[in-house]
Order: C-alpha cells, then sequence, then structure tokens
C-alpha cells in the first residue's frame, strides 16, 4: 500500500485499511474480496495470517483468492488456512483457483482433475481438518484462444470435461461439505462453453443430481469428427489444392503456442498449415468432416494468425481475409446463438477465431478452408502469409 516503498505492509495497517473498504461498510455490499495471494507466496501469507486474526469478529465475510491451489503441509500453512476459516466469525472463504486445462484423453482427464480437485483438499484437510467448509473451488472459463486459455488440446470437448469436473465435485467424499462452487472471467469464454457451464451449475448445484449431464446429450471427450486438428502431423489427414506452387504447407513456428495463450504448452500448438495467398486463385484445404448426425447442430472454430506477426511478436489486430465453408450441410450461423451472444469471427491481439455453426444433412460433410474472403475476392494482400490451426469441430449445444 502507499507509504511502504515496496516494503511489506505490516498485519495490524493491514486490517485498518480492509476494515474500512466499502466492502466492510457500504450498506450495498456484503463483504471483501482479496485478490490475491499465492500458494507459494510465505512473507506473505504470515502477514496476512496476522491481519486475518485481526478480523476474527468482524461482521462481514471475506473472500480471498487463492493464486495456485498446491499448498505444501506446514506450519506456515496450516496457520493461514486456519486464519481464514475462522475470519469474519466463521464466514471467511478460500477460493481456489482450480483452473482446469484439458487433457489429451478421457482417462487422462479424470487422472488429472483427481490430483487438481481431490488431492488437493485432502491436502488442506490434513492441516486443517474441517477447511473444506471454507473451501470453493473455481473453475476457469479461460476458452477463448488469443489470451489466457486453458482449452488447449483442440481434439477435446471442453463441454465433456467441464462436466467431469462438476461431477467429481458433486460425488466425491472429499468433496462433501464445500463451501460453493464458481467460475471465473466469463468474459473469456466462448458463448457456447459459457452457457453450457450454466446449465451445469444448474443440474449439480441446484437440482442435487449426480448423473453426467452430458450422457444426456451425447458429447464426448473427443468427437473424432475431424483427423488431426492441430496439424501436429503436418498436412497428413487434410487434401491440399495450392494455387500456386509453395501456396500451402506444413509450418511450425515456435511461438505461435505462446501467442494463443495456451497454458499447456505440452499440448502442442505451434504446427500450423500456413497459405500463402495468390493473385490467382484461393489456396485451399479441406477434409472430410465424418460421424455426424443428419439433423444435429454442430459448430467449427479456426485460430487464424499473420505469419510474419508471430514470428516477430508484433501485433497489427484486424480482420484477416480467411474463408470457412461447411460443404453439404446447412449454414446455420446466422441463426444461431453466437450471432446473437457472441463473434462468429473473433478479432483478438495476434489472432482471429472463426466460428461456423451448421447443422449436418447426412452422417459426412467437408470442412472446407481458403485464404480469399470470397469467390473473386481475395481481400487481404498478396503475398501474405497466414497460418492456422486449433480446428475444432463439435456438437454444438443449442438447449
Amino acid at each position: 500500500s502507499s507509504g511502504f516503498n515496496g516494503r511489506m505492509e505490516p498485519s495490524d495497517h493491514l486490517a485498518k485499511r480492509m476494515l474500512a473498504t466499502p466492502g466492510m461498510n457500504d450498506p450495498r455490499m456484503s463483504g471483501l474480496t482479496f485478490d490475491e495471494i499465492a500458494a507459494v507466496d510465505l512473507l506473505e501469507k504470515q502477514r496476512f495470517t496476522g491481519a486475518l486474526r485481526l478480523l476474527a469478529d468482524a461482521e462481514r465475510p471475506i473472500w480471498v483468492w487463492s493464486s495456485g491451489v498446491k499448498y505444501d503441509c506446514n506450519e506456515i500453512n496450516a496457520d493461514y488456512l486456519s486464519s481464514i476459516a475462522s475470519a469474519c466469525r466463521g464466514r471467511g472463504r478460500l477460493m481456489l483457483e482450480c483452473y482446469a486445462r484439458t487433457a489429451a484423453d478421457e482417462k487422462s482427464a479424470a487422472e488429472y482433475l483427481q490430483g487438481l480437485l481431490d488431492d488437493n483438499i485432502l491436502r488442506t484437510e490434513k492441516m486443517v481438518p474441517g477447511f473444506r467448509r471454507a473451501a470453493m473451488i473455481v473453475n476457469g472459463a479461460y476458452t477463448e484462444l488469443g489470451g489466457y486459455c486453458t482449452d488447449c488440446r483442440p481434439a477435446a470437448d471442453v463441454k465433456r470435461f467441464w462436466d467431469m469436473y462438476l461431477n467429481k465435485l458433486a460425488t466425491s467424499p472429499v468433496a462433501e461439505g464445500l463451501a460453493g462452487v464458481g467460475l471465473y472471467a466469463i468474459h473469456r469464454s466462448e458463448e457456447e462453453d459459457l452457457r453450457w457451464a450454466c446449465r451445469l451449475f444448474r443440474h449439480y448445484a441446484i437440482e442435487g443430481r449426480t448423473d453426467m449431464l452430458s450422457d444426456e446429450y451425447g458429447f464426448a471427450y473427443n468427437p473424432g469428427h475431424i483427423r488431426n486438428p492441430d496439424f501436429a502431423e503436418g498436412l497428413s489427414g487434410w487434401t491440399a489444392v495450392p494455387a500456386e506452387e509453395g501456396g500451402v504447407g506444413a509450418a511450425e513456428l515456435k511461438n505461435l503456442a505462446a501467442s494463443q495463450g495456451r497454458r499447456d504448452l505440452k499440448a502442442g500448438g505451434n504446427k500450423a498449415c500456413r497459405f500463402r495467398r495468390s493473385a490467382k486463385r484461393p489456396n485451399v484445404l479441406s477434409q472430410k468432416i465424418v460421424g455426424l448426425v443428419p439433423g444435429r447442430v454442430y459448430s467449427v472454430r479456426v485460430a487464424v494468425s499473420d505469419a510474419k506477426e508471430v514470428a516477430s511478436g508484433k501485433w497489427n489486430p484486424r480482420k484477416l481475409a480467411f474463408g470457412v465453408e461447411v460443404r453439404g450441410a446447412e449454414d446455420v450461423t446466422a441463426k444461431s446463438a453466437i450471432s446473437r451472444w457472441g463473434e462468429p469471427v473473433r478479432v483478438a491481439r495476434t489472432l482471429n477465431e472463426i466460428t461456423v455453426v451448421f447443422k449436418a444433412l447426412a452422417k459426412d460433410a467437408e470442412l472446407v478452408f481458403s485464404d480469399w474472403e470470397s469467390s473473386g475476392n481475395p481481400g487481404g494482400p498478396v503475398g501474405e502469409e497466414l497460418v492456422f490451426n486449433a480446428v475444432r469441430v463439435k456438437p454444438y449445444y443449442v438447449d
């Protein structure tokens, strides 16, 4: 705080400031949020623990955000967690930022969630028995590429993954008695994913059900409608029709995944397809979409960037000339929720994320990408190089 010139603020000074905030005094508010202390911080936690001890009798609750959730078993953490649980007449809460990252397959996802959720709750319980009554588990809604993104694997459907997350909290004895569950950064979520999250919270936290909601909708962890969606195997599975020699090719850029904000760089993301725009005709890349159910609605998402900007790290955010078409299906993007609540073409600082929503007319369709804006109109500079990957094809939540 001001007046300490970078020195650690004394506990009593911090406690006075917290008590003076509108959250503790304004009749329109009901408590105070403190954001945030990392699980690995030591001196900060000691000072904050001292402040919370002075707030033991505060009339309004405090919610403390925890950056990181793996608390080592030691006396400092035991004292810190205890001070949160006993603050404000026992109404202190710790918001555990369990921002889950998609895994390669459902088995790996289940193992990962075991460690992220059950094991971390048990660790706090070991230090402070009954601490789960003061713990709130918060998932991250980071599914938009181009910023902080936890939906790192295009072959996975985050809808099934989030269902597994909440189902585990709803069914595991370890999570019995949690203070609550939540979702953070909803402004960084794709509109479909946010609507699905709301449906999941109703299913588990309001209706009290314990069955997997994604089973009802037929959402699989790996839908498998296309092969090689992140170009990890070059252009295998795809059909390329270059406008000129060298117009289409596989690419690998060491900064691509990082520029997309993928929080799990082990998941890949540096490989892509590259288009070099020609004045003659568009470059085209296509693949058959398989396993569709006629009459059902699906979505295609793809991330597109300027190759030179990825290499240089200097960005000029703009709409890129890039075409996405699903042939043999009905394009219903304009009638879908994304046209009302989201952005069919979202321009982020480092990329464009393009979404097409379509209704299947047969068991198969053809996904076609091109680097012309439309037939007869390149829409962008000749010679411009675009790279794209993170191709997601999955059932679209329409309820």
